[in-house]
């Protein structure tokens, strides 16, 4: 009796360390889609935009944490007064983001999807031409102040998916 109460006690102690080792890092939510198994869980529709294949979901993810993630990504391109954080933009995460997105079934919880998922798919695509107004799209979204984006740095900056386009 005493050894199944302990077993049963570990394990609910291990399953709560795990739940919140999750939780402070994060890396529940972060699936790598790369660009090799990108198609198998996307399809692109014959308007250029992307649908779910099937019932795939990475996380549950909030909206303002790929908000967070797409304004940190467009700070490594954008000149502005002031930027708070960057990301590396890689194929792999946006890939990632726009599953993330796309997973999300409520359009109420993700008030801003569609037009993420048109920015996504731009820089995706390596389409940088709007990058200063979707960087203050996201800024506009997480109530940005500071930091306003006045232009986009020179084209050799740019993720070297955009060069030459």
């Amino acid at each position: 009796m005493f050894k199944s109460k302990l077993i049963l006690k570990l394990g609910v102690m291990f399953i709560a360390g795990a739940i919140g080792i999750i939780a402070l890092t994060g890396s529940a939510t972060t699936a790598k889609v790369s660009n090799n198994n990108f198609d198998k869980v996307v399809t692109t529709n014959a308007d250029g935009k992307y649908t779910l294949i099937g019932a795939a979901k990475v996380s549950s993810q909030p909206e303002n944490d790929v908000i967070i993630e797409m304004h940190k990504m467009a700070n490594n391109y954008v000149n502005a007064s002031e930027t708070w954080g960057t990301q590396e933009m890689t194929q792999e995460r946006l890939n990632a983001l726009i599953v993330e997105t796309l997973s999300h079934p409520s359009t109420t919880e993700y008030q801003h999807k569609a037009r993420l998922l048109e920015i996504l798919t731009d820089w995706k695509k390596g389409d940088f031409t709007h990058l200063a107004a979707d960087h203050n799209y996201v800024w506009d979204c997480l109530f940005g102040t500071v930091g306003k984006a006045t232009g986009v740095k020179e084209k050799k900056d740019l993720p070297a998916w955009s060069i030459g386009k």
